[in-house]
């Protein structure tokens, strides 16, 4: 995502791949590289768009959102402040001056988009960066897949992070009072120009059955961090290089049997309540607005969530008069597994990484919240 100061943003999408080598292929040929500068002598300006950018050796990068985030973490500048600045000048200004005062050097990571046709800062870091395809050779050699018997499912890339999903080969069984399939895996995500460095996490794909004995797929990325190494450490790729190469499933059961108790929970629901129904279907839209527009929102929702109009057309005139916190309590019937069924299937997710992963994570959040609102399945 590229931003100017004041609210113009440009997208970049991102890609999905289930070939280890296409996506080596499309790392390359965006060409990370990054420029190391000191502070003080660090050439910033602003475009006719009122982008930020950098000037570097006669050419001009302009700042992703998550780079001028950097620029002003490491500036001790608020960056609501920054976007809120009277003028380009007094930006301009403010920048200059606490970049004297912090007196360092810094890394400006170098993204070049062959969509776009554009080259920009995606991340600004004060140690030097580790690459993705450092990051991909780094899981081959930890041998962390075969060694917990996971077949790798995707990798995703976007100028920010770059995401290997893997799966255990083994189907098992689970539920009290709803029977599903599964597979356990974990999603490992590294990001060479954000301070959050690495996560691993928990992942799921789930092979559930509708009332008709019809199979739906769905998969989902817990947000509980099983690892978490700090980008800022000054012994990242050691501390990664350790944790892939003695990283054991086997020892996590617990924690998986965590997530199963709240997922037999809620697959077992059969309702969901208003409020919780508008979540879902915002978080429907957040899915697909991170494509940058490329996807209608309302051919979205009308697909993938279709109770939400069906129940504001039903419920029209009651939801008028009621009070928002008590129309929020209304329930309506609800099929878990179908919904995240049709998010998973929907073709446009897996044309954008943003997208893509931002689904994953909508179904375990919608769980999440069911089961805290409901305490179906919650874990106590």
């Amino acid at each position: 995502m590229i931003s100017s100061i004041f609210g113009k943003v440009y997208t970049t999408q991102g890609v999905v791949f289930n070939s280890r080598q296409r996506t080596e292929e499309y790392i390359k040929d965006l060409k990370s590289t990054y420029i190391n500068l000191a502070a003080d002598q660090t050439d910033f300006a602003i475009n006719d768009d009122q982008m930020l950018l950098l000037r570097y050796q006669g050419k001009e990068f302009p700042l992703s959102l998550n780079a001028l985030k950097n620029l002003c973490q490491i500036l001790q500048i608020p960056a609501q402040y920054i976007n809120k600045s009277a003028s380009e000048e007094l930006t301009l200004q403010i920048i200059k001056e606490n970049a004297i005062k912090y007196g360092g050097s810094w890394n400006f990571i170098v993204w070049q988009d062959s969509l776009a046709k554009i080259s920009f800062i995606s991340g600004v870091r004060v140690l030097e960066h580790f690459p993705a395809n450092d990051f991909l050779t780094l899981v081959d050699q930890s041998n962390i897949i075969k060694r917990n018997q996971l077949v790798i499912e995707q990798h995703t890339v976007n100028v920010d992070v770059c995401s290997v999903f893997a799966l255990s080969n083994e189907t098992k069984h689970y539920g009290k009072d709803f029977l599903f399939d599964y597979r356990i895996g974990i999603g490992l995500r590294h990001s060479e120009s954000s301070d959050w460095g690495f996560l691993m996490q928990p992942y799921y794909e789930v092979y559930a059955q509708n009332r008709l004995g019809e199979k739906l797929t769905f998969d989902f990325l817990s947000n509980e961090k099983l690892v978490r190494i700090p980008g800022k450490s000054s012994v990242y790729s050691q501390e990664l290089s350790k944790t892939l190469g003695e990283f054991d499933l086997g020892t996590l059961s617990e924690d998986f049997e965590m997530i199963l108790h709240m997922l037999n929970g809620v697959l077992s629901s059969d309702s969901i309540r208003y409020g919780l129904l508008k979540k879902a279907r915002s978080g429907v839209r957040r899915v697909f607005n991170a494509k940058g527009g490329s996807v209608d929102l309302k051919d979205a929702e009308a697909e993938i969530i279709p109770e939400y109009s069906e129940f504001r057309s039903e419920r029209r005139e009651e939801l008028k008069e009621m009070k928002p916190y008590l129309a929020n309590n209304l329930t309506t019937p609800f099929f878990f597994p179908l919904f995240f069924h049709r998010l998973y299937n929907f073709p446009a997710t897996v044309e954008s990484a943003d997208s893509f992963i931002f689904s994953k994570e909508l179904v375990f959040k919608t769980m999440a919240d069911l089961a805290e609102t409901t305490n179906i399945g919650n874990i106590s």
